[in-house]
């Protein structure tokens, strides 16, 4: 029996009841509706995918829609289509329903605002929390600090504040950083020992990165010690990295795979294998027209904000039951992502490593303001100074030059030096094989 087959007859009922939660919803009940899908006569997993599979398209262009109907009144739902200099102000009017705007990283080419409620973030969090408590003996996580690849320009647009680190939620603390250097990792440091943080979330480049940075300095490495929690999420995690960053730190580290508009899906603890949260998302694994098996996932703890067969794009695979990785505490299922994107870090004139990040935000503010999409769009930096922006959608001359001046004038505020942008269109993206996740971020510097 396939493992999708296995999954659905073992969390069934709760498959049925987002279904029915799903129903509510704008986008699913017009969908439900044009392909004649009821609930109540849905038994087996072959009925089950009878419902279309929703992308990301899908998504960008009805992301209210799939708001439980009643959330948002018609004055909220309106207001919410109109233009914002930064999404603080978006915040003031979701917070009045108890709703969150996420933004995705961008890094499939398309980067999406996701709005979802805060029960469904905790339902989240619980699957995750328990996981983290039976494999690290987490009970509290309340002096945490979570590391997020923000330039000052994102802070600025997205909470409204251009300090590099500070508290933005009760339970925790928040860090923007987007530079990787050694005075980057000095004041994170010095951070971490004034505010006695005792736990560090954080993608797994800038982990790599504080690894090195404290490996020859032992007071700097005494302050990491004091530290009993490291987890990392928002990018592939190689072997390799993992190796190197639990010899550094002397403590196994935790893996985390999801996607913002997605629950946690996976975790991993002694390598490259996850086991799935099936409590937390039905995962289906579906080939696409070359053969590769992409990730499609069904939320199962969102009431508010429903997401059915939704298609992340992310490659992988199964991993056989019957392979030496049995079942553990109550998590049956294994697979593997496989073909993981890999975008390159942005390089400054002192070859320091920016996030790929500070380039695919600003495209994103500018597709948000400007209410237009650019469709799948590439960014190759040629030198320091000089980059090209590929894009795949009819835009006017008036908005190439735009985007264009939006692009160096913020880059400028970030680098601290001028840069040049070629803005040009592209018919098709023949020269990425769809083995490969796409990269939306190449810098082709030999350094």
């Amino acid at each position: 029996m396939k493992i999708e087959h296995k999954q659905f007859n073992r969390n069934k009922e709760q498959i049925i009841s987002c279904l029915h939660f799903a129903s509510k919803t704008k986008y699913y009940m017009k969908l439900f509706q044009e392909n004649e899908i009821i609930i109540n006569k849905i038994n087996t997993y072959e009925e089950f995918k009878k419902i279309p599979i929703t992308n990301k398209m899908d998504y960008l262009e009805n992301k209210l829609d799939f708001i439980r109907e009643g959330m948002l009144n018609e004055k909220q739902y309106d207001n919410l289509t109109k233009d914002f200099s930064n999404y603080a102000e978006k915040d003031e009017i979701l917070k009045l329903s108890s709703l969150n705007i996420l933004i995705t990283s961008g890094s499939t080419g398309i980067p999406l605002e996701v709005i979802r409620s805060d029960t469904d973030i905790f339902n989240n969090y619980r699957e995750l929390n328990i996981y983290r408590r039976k494999h690290k003996n987490i009970i509290d996580l309340s002096n945490h600090v979570w590391v997020l690849p923000e330039s000052i320009v994102a802070r600025k647009y997205v909470f409204n504040s251009e300090e590099p680190i500070f508290q933005y939620t009760k339970y925790g603390y928040i860090a923007c950083i987007d530079c990787l250097n050694p005075e980057t990792y000095s004041n994170f440091i010095d951070f971490c020992e004034i505010n006695k943080i005792t736990a560090i979330i954080s993608w797994p480049s800038f982990l790599e990165g504080l690894c090195d940075y404290i490996s020859d300095f032992s007071k700097m490495k005494e302050t990491v010690e004091c530290i009993n929690y490291f987890e990392v999420n928002s990018e592939y995690l190689s072997n390799y990295q993992r190796e190197k960053i639990e010899k550094e730190i002397g403590t196994k580290i935790l893996n985390v795979y999801s996607g913002n508009e997605s629950n946690f899906i996976g975790v991993s603890i002694n390598d490259d294998l996850f086991h799935l949260l099936d409590k937390n998302v039905f995962l289906e694994l579906i080939p696409n027209a070359n053969g590769r098996y992409e990730t499609v996932i069904t939320n199962l703890n969102s009431p508010d904000s429903s997401l059915i067969r939704y298609n992340l794009g992310d490659l992988a695979e199964w991993i056989d039951s019957n392979s030496r990785f049995k079942e553990k505490d109550g998590y049956p299922f294994l697979f593997k992502l496989v073909g993981c994107r890999e975008n390159d870090h942005l390089l400054s004139k002192k070859n320091e490593k920016y996030e790929f990040n500070i380039v695919n935000d600003l495209i994103h503010f500018f597709q948000n303001k400007n209410q237009i999409f650019f469709g799948r769009y590439k960014v190759i930096q040629l030198t320091y100074e000089n980059f090209i922006f590929k894009f795949s959608n009819t835009l006017t001359i008036a908005y190439s030059e735009e985007l264009k001046t939006y692009l160096e004038e913020n880059l400028k505020k970030i680098l601290g030096y001028d840069v040049y942008f070629v803005v040009k269109k592209v018919g098709k993206w023949t020269n990425v094989p769809f083995k490969e996740k796409y990269r939306c971020f190449e810098c082709q510097i030999k350094i």
